[in-house]
């Protein structure tokens, strides 16, 4: 995909790559100490979003396929009003991921006790909003693109942020249901 890999994008692959080796402590613990089957799932689902942005990230796809995208408008004679094209598929990613997520934190809310479901459930929403960064990278509309690259480095601060986010939550995890009874 890419022609090399930069000092960023390799240290950043490693710290996937912690994350992801500690989602999978989770999974293990979760299955070892007989927590809900779900807590398990989660974790494990974790695991395989970190696997997939090792790869993303190392082998440059992100990139690759914005280029694909770009060289495809570009050839069919759309690149010119892309702008146009790129506003309404981000405003409807926007408003499908906010009504999806007050869905779901409806119906979570509604169910959740205990702290270790608590820390499953902010583990997945930092995997979320991973997701939800890697989509609007993928749109690159310019005002998306100055809000994520500009000044304050939007795209850091989640992409950091949220992998962090569940590396602690991983731990804290692991922690609480070991410290069980």
């Amino acid at each position: 995909m890419s022609g090399s890999l930069s000092v960023l994008s390799l240290v950043a692959a490693v710290f996937y790559a912690v994350v992801m080796l500690a989602c999978l402590a989770a999974v293990n613990t979760a299955s070892k100490y007989r927590q809900p089957d779900w807590n398990r799932r989660a974790w494990m689902a974790l695991a395989l979003l970190f696997v997939v942005l090792i790869f993303l990230r190392g082998l440059g796809v992100e990139e690759w396929a914005r280029d694909a995208l770009r060289d495809l408008m570009r050839g069919s004679g759309n690149y010119d009003g892309r702008r146009a094209f790129q506003s309404k598929v981000a405003a409807g990613v926007i408003v499908a991921v906010s009504a999806l997520g007050a869905w779901w934190a409806l119906r979570v809310a509604r169910n959740l006790r205990g702290r270790r479901n608590y820390i499953t459930i902010a583990a997945c929403t930092s995997g979320a909003a991973m997701v939800f960064l890697i989509v609007l990278r993928m749109i690159s509309l310019h005002i998306i693109d100055r809000a994520l690259y500009g000044p304050l480095k939007l795209n850091w601060v989640v992409d950091i942020g949220s992998s962090a986010a569940v590396l602690g939550c991983a731990i804290a995890y692991i922690a609480l249901v070991r410290a069980r009874p």
